[in-house]
């Protein structure tokens, strides 16, 4: 064999760290920079005098890692490192024939082989040499493989055909099954991409049934325990005890499933892996658990009886445990059982108390889910409703319905491994963190609202499919889930920083993400009614390239705008508007360059929006106007005494002699104060003096966006003076955006100094 295995807990590690990164690192010097940079490699930060340069790795090697990844986080003991591994088949002529294995993995129950095959693009492609050249080389790798798997070959293989972005025909898949070779594709990867990161090393037991289902157990066979049998709402069921470490090989989690999203009932929750090492601890610590999980044996268990049935209908006797994976379905209590998996191997085994109903129909095991867990009120009732909602992917409530399909649509995107929305949503059992910025109620809401997989119409009321409608929901799901990463992806890598810095970026954000959702929605029609080309018979691939089209103003802005000219852009004004004035943004771009762009209400929100704005402004620069001087006045009154405070504070005479003046000109009695007929802008040069600035420069020091360095930052008195204007003299005059930016950041400021109210 050539190549090498991993079997050490620290070059696990090491090899993880390798796979995990999505580019290819190096650092050379300057004058070779260049020339790598002309080869497809880009420079990126880093320190030393050396350049430090990154190039995104094939997509056949992306796969690789990627499921090499998840058999780790499985806990595999065993794996290849370092790439591909070659074994050698059989000599001829002196001539060694050897086989490449992608990804190997193997413990003591079972060896995966994975060939692995990836397209840059969605493609059809013909696999059909490629399972027969692997269907004649499995007896001679088993062979190959005996003297480094131990157990003298005598372990399960698994034989997996992985592939992302192939269209798999209908006669590949056939030869594929005939020869007992499984296919992975992109749906399983983000599957059991989440379980593992759920379950960790729990996770291989619902890999092993999900491929071994129904095959025995050998280490299993004929286990015995003291069991009671009995009848519980007219369900047979048995109580017993019996080591976690038998019962964990066998059992199956039923969760919403990924990869077959129509699945019946999936009532349960993703495991929360931080939940199993907390349960692992505490077992550890010496702690257990007195109430009994509660489970369905799949099929009907062979019982001995020991002592005759009481009147009551109970028996003692002997209960002979299922041996076949994926026999008994764990109802209620599956942290505590997986929690036992989080522990050493040398670790003691556990007994686990158990209620074991036999043979229950599958909709029966989602109603004993439910009465479990809002009854006894474990479950909080944001979770039960979620549950309930799941339960509507074939409701004939078509809005209950899109909303169930919505919310599996995110559940494919977060499990995406390598895509725009790993880890980035928040949810009951993730909570708020620098990367995940994203509610799944509101990215339900930019869905269902979008139009994408469908919406109701009035008179007459029916449901018109969307642009990424499928025939099933199961369709509507997949084609949507793939549509969307590839569409964000487009955002994402147009600037990979500004995507990671979450909020900060302003790119993947509820507000931003819920905008280019609407975008792709309006795109949608637009397109077709510009080529002629309805969304629905197109490709994936070609729908994405269509749009992509549209959408390049956009994401030309993104890889070059500075971050401060990025927010500007793209900052709500005062405060308001939300995904909908971010969405008018985005099509403010588009429209540029494509004028026949007009989303509906369009122009409607544009008046509207000005009118909103308009008001905002001219409030705010009433306020400042206010404000601002009596804050001055106040500060002065402070510093110096007596009624002459003013002629003490004020060293420029013609302020004094201007405020004068208008105090005279005034009616006896309507006049004020001799401070309320200083001009706004003389209280800048009041202020800026030598004397006074000590006074101000903790409040009234701001520095406006763009603006060079100076000593004292007071140009916004002159901008605040010439903008107010505007609401003086409104007829013709309006505010750009350059003023707005100015109102923003100067009110702002001045209300986090204490300058002005907060309630202003």
């Amino acid at each position: 064999m050539l190549g090498r295995l991993v079997s050490e807990k620290m070059a696990r590690v090491a090899e993880y760290k390798k796979r995990k990164s999505r580019y290819d690192l190096q650092s050379v010097v300057a004058s070779k920079a260049d020339e790598l940079i002309a080869n497809g490699w880009e420079r990126t930060p880093g320190r030393g005098q050396k350049a430090r340069l990154k190039r995104p790795k094939s997509c056949d090697e992306l796969l690789e890692n990627d499921f090499w990844t998840i058999l780790y986080l499985f806990g595999y003991p065993n794996l290849n490192s370092g790439g591909k591994l070659t074994v050698e088949l059989s000599q001829h002529e002196g001539k060694s024939i050897a086989k490449q294995i992608d990804v190997l993995a193997f413990d003591d129950e079972t060896v995966v082989v994975a060939e692995c095959r990836a397209c840059e693009t969605r493609s059809k492609r013909s696999l059909r040499k490629d399972i027969s050249e692997f269907e004649a080389n499995k007896k001679a790798i088993v062979n190959a493989l005996k003297p480094y798997t131990g157990k003298d070959g005598g372990q399960k293989f698994l034989w997996l055909f992985v592939t992302r972005n192939i269209e798999w025909n209908a006669t590949d898949k056939a030869l594929a099954h005939q020869h007992n070779i499984r296919i992975v594709n992109e749906t399983d990867l983000r599957y059991f991409s989440e379980i593992a990161k759920r379950l960790g090393p729990a996770g291989r037991y619902q890999f092993h049934a999900t491929y071994l289902a129904t095959t025995r157990v050998d280490a299993l066979r004929d286990v015995t325990v003291p069991a009671i049998r009995t009848k519980i709402g007219g369900c047979q069921a048995y109580f017993f005890v019996a080591p976690a470490k038998k019962l964990l090989p066998i059992s199956y989690v039923n969760h919403r499933d990924l990869r077959d999203p129509e699945a019946a009932p999936s009532y349960q929750r993703l495991i929360t892996r931080s939940r199993l090492q907390a349960v692992a601890k505490f077992i550890h610590d010496g702690g257990y658990f007195a109430n009994a999980i509660i489970v369905n044996l799949k099929n009907t268990a062979r019982f001995d009886l020991a002592a005759p049935q009481t009147e009551d209908g109970t028996t003692m006797g002997t209960l002979t445990l299922p041996s076949d994976y994926k026999s008994v379905w764990v109802i209620d209590g599956q942290h505590r059982l997986y929690g036992y998996a989080e522990l050493a191997e040398d670790h003691p085994s556990h007994r686990v108390p158990v209620i074991a109903f036999e043979k229950l129909a599958n909709e029966e095991e989602g109603r004993l889910f439910k009465t479990i867990n809002s009854q006894q009120k474990m479950v909080s009732p944001g979770l039960l409703d979620e549950l309930r909602g799941e339960q509507d992917l074939h409701s004939e409530d078509r809005q209950r319905q899109s909303r169930a399909i919505a919310a599996r649509i995110i559940e494919q995107l977060r499990s995406d491994i390598g895509g725009p929305f790993e880890d980035r949503f928040k949810s009951a059992d993730l909570p708020d963190g620098p990367e995940r910025t994203l509610t799944i109620t509101s990215i339900i809401n930019a869905i269902t609202s979008s139009g994408l997989i469908g919406r109701m119409r009035s008179k007459p009321t029916r449901f018109i499919q969307g642009p990424l409608s499928g025939d099933n929901p199961t369709q509507t799901i997949n084609s949507a889930a793939s549509v969307l990463s590839d569409y964000f992806d487009l955002i994402r890598q147009s600037n990979i920083v500004r995507w990671d810095a979450g909020k900060a970026g302003m790119l993947c954000t509820n507000v931003a993400v819920e905008a280019y959702i609407r975008l792709l929605g309006e795109l949608c029609p637009f397109i077709h009614k510009e080529t002629g080309n309805d969304p629905r018979n197109l490709t994936e691939t070609e729908l994405l390239a269509e749009v992509a089209r549209y959408i390049e103003p956009i994401l030309e802005i993104i890889r070059t705008a500075t971050d401060h000219a990025f927010s500007q852009r793209f900052k709500v004004p005062f405060g308001s508007g939300g995904p909908t004035r971010y969405f008018h943004r985005l099509a403010d771009i588009v429209k540029a360059k494509f004028p026949n762009f007009a989303p509906a209400g369009y122009e409607e929100f544009v008046k509207e929006s000005e009118e909103a704005i308009t008001k905002l402004a001219d409030q705010r620069v009433r306020i400042i106007q206010e404000q601002v001087p009596a804050f001055i006045v106040s500060r002065l009154k402070n510093a110096y005494d007596g009624e002459k405070y003013l002629q003490q504070a004020i060293k420029n005479k013609e302020i004094l002699e201007g405020a004068f003046k208008k105090q005279l000109a005034a009616d006896v009695d309507d006049q004020g104060p001799l401070e309320t007929y200083i001009d706004f802008i003389d209280f800048r040069k009041i202020v800026e003096t030598k004397e006074n600035w000590p006074k101000f420069s903790d409040a009234l020091s701001i520095r406006l966006p763009e603006e060079a360095h100076a000593a004292r930052y007071l140009k916004w008195f002159d901008e605040v003076n010439r903008i107010r204007r505007i609401p003086a003299h409104p007829f013709g005059k309006k505010y750009k955006e350059r003023d707005i930016e100015v109102l923003e950041s100067v009110f702002d400021s001045l209300s986090g100094s204490g300058v002005i109210s907060p309630d202003a």
